[in-house]
């Protein structure tokens, strides 16, 4: 299905969410959290963390996300899938506010490999290659 927008799907779908992907944990302000923690006194196996009205639920270790986890932004935005190092990474699926949806892999946070990203205001659909959170080689 052909596009009919001068801005490319990924361009278009960040700039109607208004988030980012993942929070790093430099930016989080006076978090709450509850949850499992290591010797060390780190966030460590299952736990809920909620800041600036945003909220992370899933596996934490040595005081990052790992493992499946979901990950909602107060702005509406829903991340559920893999983490590594409390980035985005592996298979997951990213629900923007405005409906648009990114399935696919995951790597240091970066859209990448294969991925579909569907509009829902039209139902235009990318599916195809990513490279650093854009569309890359062929798609449909």
């Amino acid at each position: 299905m052909g596009c009919s927008s001068s801005k490319g799907l990924v361009e278009a779908a960040v700039e109607s969410a208004g988030v980012q992907v993942y929070l790093p944990a430099e930016t989080v302000e006076t978090p709450t959290y509850e949850g499992e923690y290591n010797a060390a006194g780190q966030r460590h196996g299952h736990g809920t963390v909620g800041f600036k009205g945003d909220s992370y639920a899933g596996p934490w270790a040595a005081d990052q996300q790992e493992g499946r986890g979901v990950l909602r932004f107060a702005a509406g935005a829903v991340y559920d899938g893999e983490f590594v190092a409390g980035k985005n990474h592996g298979a997951g699926t990213l629900t923007f506010a405005s409906g648009d949806v990114y399935a696919g892999q995951w790597r240091a946070g970066l859209r990448v490999g294969h991925g579909t990203f569907t509009k829902a205001s039209d139902g235009c659909k990318y599916d195809g290659e990513w490279e650093n959170d854009t569309r890359h080689g062929r798609g449909t």
